[in-house]
This record gives structure tokens, C-alpha cells and sequence, in this order.
């Protein structure tokens, strides 16, 4: 069993670590510039910005985002989302065979 003096201590101990964690500064945000990228109204892309001549980013396209994109010039499209770690076979690879685009 815990003696009281210690189980005072350790108490002060951990609500003093809690206070100094919340007064604790966090990092500083700081505001893109205006000319980082310039917003692409008109498509059905969510958040569209085009950072450059030829380059985007955006939100995940649906089929009409991509449709959308082919009308400015994107002929190439990349992701940075991780796969999923199991992956939901389809009718035609679990039958063994393949079919590609």
C-alpha cells in the first residue's frame, strides 16, 4: 500500500506535469504565401490548386473529377495515400485471371 506523503507527491507531481503541458508553446503556423498556388474554380475537384503550369493537386477525383482534369491538361494523376493493408479482391483476379486498362 502507498504510504499518503507519497501518494500526495506523486499527485502533485503528475498535475504539474499536465498544467506545464498545456502552457507549453506549439508550434508557430505560418500563412502560405498568396502566390504558392492559385485556386481552380469551375470543376467538380475539391480543393483544385494549381501550382504551377502542368501541375496540381487536389482531393481525391471522382470519375467527373477526372474527366474535369483531362479538360486542363492533366494527362498523369499520382497519389500519396498509403494501400490499404488488405486489399478487397475483385471477381476477375479471384477467378485467376487479369484484366488491365
Amino acid at each position: 500500500m502507498i504510504r499518503r506523503p507519497t501518494l500526495s507527491l506523486a499527485l502533485s507531481a503528475l498535475f504539474f506535469c499536465a498544467i506545464s503541458l498545456q502552457a507549453a508553446p506549439g508550434p508557430e503556423i505560418l500563412a502560405r504565401p498568396a502566390e504558392w498556388a492559385t485556386a481552380v474554380p469551375g470543376t467538380s475537384v475539391g480543393n483544385l490548386y494549381r501550382i504551377e503550369d502542368g501541375l496540381y493537386r487536389a482531393a481525391q477525383p471522382t470519375a467527373a473529377g477526372f474527366t474535369d482534369l483531362s479538360k486542363l491538361g492533366v494527362t498523369r494523376s499520382s497519389t500519396l495515400r498509403e494501400a490499404p493493408a488488405t486489399a478487397p479482391s475483385s471477381p476477375a483476379t479471384r477467378s485467376g485471371s487479369s484484366t488491365s486498362r
